[in-house]
């Protein structure tokens, strides 16, 4: 899975196959059409590549600083050695969005 973000902050999902083959014809053609109903000007592409990455502790989102999570609501304060336990994962916003297909 790779996306493709515009200049403007919208972001779709993509299979690698089609990541690929818009990124080799991004120099020879203007617009693209996706199933989704978007049509791109391959100039606003601001990006395709792989998905977002977020910092967690055992499922929960840290702070940017990485001092910090919060569960149940509760703000937990990380010390040296919980910090660790962080792991890089894929962003949850990408359970909820649907891929889209170029259509040729």
């Amino acid at each position: 899975m790779q996306t493709l973000k515009t200049i403007d902050g919208h972001e779709f999902l993509l299979d690698d196959d089609e990541a690929s083959y818009i990124k080799s014809i991004v120099s020879t053609q203007n617009f693209i059409n996706l199933s989704s109903g978007d049509m791109i000007n391959t100039k606003s592409i601001a990006r395709i590549g792989e998905l977002d990455k977020i910092a967690t502790w055992d499922g929960h989102p840290v702070s940017a600083n990485r001092s910090y999570f919060y569960r149940e609501g509760i703000r937990i304060n990380m010390d040296a050695d919980s910090v660790k336990g962080i792991e890089m994962t894929t962003d949850p916003k990408y359970l909820t969005m649907s891929k889209v297909k170029l259509l040729k």
